[in-house]
């Protein structure tokens, strides 16, 4: 089954049953330093048995020739060939959150539609909470203790770090991806705020929580339609959080209050909002969407914000 972002993206081999999990990440290469990524990732695999279900098309994101497939060859023949980059795993829990698992090497190649295809799985399996785990070498000499310090898009997360002992990061200089996976989040909601209008998503954590950070960062007035009945599940930036008890069938509501739809890839629950909007003769642009007739394509965030005040002003 391929992921219905972009069918060259992600593919996946099951789609786990997950209850707002939380996702962790680790990336091989420059963010690796001492192996901390991929150490606790490993850690994390083998101790919590946990099953893979996707991975990314390596073809999109990296140079084979700097970093080559593994294979065995023996009597003449090829046994085996591995090469899988960028997988996904899932542990479902009943005492304490599901979780997803990333573990991956450092796209090489085009970070931000990588970003992007990352933080739209993260979305559509109501992820909670990403955490990136990695290491960069600093001024920290052979005796001295390691330094842990933390970057948060939560201030609520923030407080509860830093009071464990974890500091403020403090850096300025080249980036890994786990910085393009921040700050990308939140660029549509800046854009729309920006332009002085309202946000109306979702109203839940990930991608839904970044976007809604990126418009209160511009002073925008941020709406979410929550699916189930509590308010409090709203994320910390959602001004006017509205819990409908309605499920996926909150996004009638979405479709029906927004003036223009702005769809970023996305599964079926993506797919019904396009399908309500458009039956409801309201504009919709798409980046990297269902290719639907009526649907009107943008190739980024910044095309797609322009587009949408276009067709409704």
């Amino acid at each position: 089954m391929e992921y219905t972002l972009d069918m060259r993206f992600i593919n996946f081999s099951k789609k786990p049953d997950l209850n707002y999990p939380i996702l962790i990440a680790g990336f091989e290469g420059w963010p690796n330093a001492g192996c901390i990524s991929s150490d606790v990732l490993s850690f994390l695999k083998k101790g919590l048995g946990v099953k893979k279900f996707a991975e990314v098309n390596p073809d999109i994101f990296h140079k084979y020739s700097n970093n080559r497939p593994y294979a065995k060859i023996e009597g003449g023949e090829i046994k085996y060939l591995l090469f899988s980059p960028y997988e996904f795993f899932y542990k479902k829990n009943t005492i304490c959150p599901d979780l997803i698992l990333f573990l991956g090497k450092e796209p090489q190649l085009q970070w931000k539609q990588f970003t992007r295809s990352f933080l739209k799985l993260a979305t559509d399996f109501d992820v909670k909470m990403l955490i990136t785990i990695g290491g960069t070498y600093d001024y920290v000499t052979h005796n001295q203790a390691p330094w842990i310090s933390g970057v948060f898009t939560d201030h609520d997360l923030r407080h509860k770090v830093v009071a464990s002992g974890i500091k403020d990061a403090k850096y300025e200089g080249p980036v890994s991806i786990h910085t393009f996976l921040l700050k990308e989040a939140e660029e549509v909601g800046s854009l729309i705020a920006l332009r002085g209008a309202t946000l109306i998503c979702g109203g839940l954590s990930g991608v839904m929580e970044a976007a809604s950070k990126g418009a209160k960062s511009h002073g925008g007035l941020t709406i979410g339609i929550l699916p189930h009945n509590d308010k409090k599940e709203a994320n910390p930036y959602i001004d006017i959080p509205i819990a409908t008890g309605l499920g996926l069938t909150r996004n009638a509501i979405i479709a029906r209050a927004a003036d223009v739809l702005i769809a970023v890839g996305g599964e079926y629950g993506t797919l019904s909002e396009i399908a309500f909007a458009l039956q409801m003769g309201k504009p919709v642009v798409g980046i990297r969407t269902w290719d639907i007739k009526g649907v009107i394509v943008a190739e980024k965030a910044a095309d797609a914000v322009n587009k949408a005040f276009e067709l409704i002003q």
